[in-house]
């Protein structure tokens, strides 16, 4: 029964003492693996990410906003006839892909488009509803693109009308920027969905 005993006593140190050490470093390789995993610094910089590609979204709608006033002012002090041209002319010079003139029944007055071949898509009269007291703007992704699309209203000073007419502008957002946004978003998904 001695003999049992300290085989016993020698069998139990000699598991013990291995799978202690493994265990130690295992908990010390998990423990430190998990903390670089979300460390603050890592949630900090996919933040920031998504904050920058929020920030360089805002930028490109103001500067949408921006070329809709011009646009919209400059039609609106162009006669009937020349506002196609007008509207061309304008549509190239700020290189944006496609601008329409509706008028309040969403029937297209003039329109001017980098494609030609592409039909428009009738806006929602709830987008034009909100631009009666000034522009209004939004992002939407169509066809694996994002657009940023715009509204506003166009106050008409040569000549007297009853009917209001509305400017939609549409702007593709460069692809590297989109790619790059879709992709911060998409990382910062998953890591919370992983912390």
């Amino acid at each position: 029964s001695k003999l049992t005993l300290r085989l016993v006593i020698s069998f139990t140190l000699m598991i013990i003492i291995p799978v202690s050490i493994v265990y130690l470093v295992s908990v010390s390789f998990l423990t430190k693996s998990i903390n670089s995993w979300f460390d603050v610094k890592v949630e900090s910089a996919l933040e920031g990410g998504l904050s920058l590609g929020q920030k360089t979204l805002n930028i490109l709608m103001k500067d949408v906003e921006l070329k809709s006033r011009s646009i919209s002012y400059t039609i609106g002090n162009t006669a009937m006839d020349q506002r196609r041209s007008v509207l061309t002319d304008m549509r190239e010079k700020f290189n944006i892909e496609e601008v329409i003139i509706y008028d309040e029944q969403l029937k297209i007055l003039e329109l001017s488009s980098a494609n030609e071949s592409q039909i428009p898509t009738i806006p929602n009269y709830e987008d034009i509803e909100k631009s009666l007291n000034g522009f209004y703007g939004f992002i939407e992704e169509v066809d694996n693109k994002i657009l940023l699309r715009a509204y506003m209203p166009i106050i008409s000073n040569t000549e007297i009308s009853l009917t209001k007419s509305f400017l939609e502008i549409k702007q593709p957002i460069p692809i590297e920027i989109a790619n790059l946004a879709i992709s911060v978003e998409s990382v910062y998904e998953d890591y919370q969905r992983l912390a």
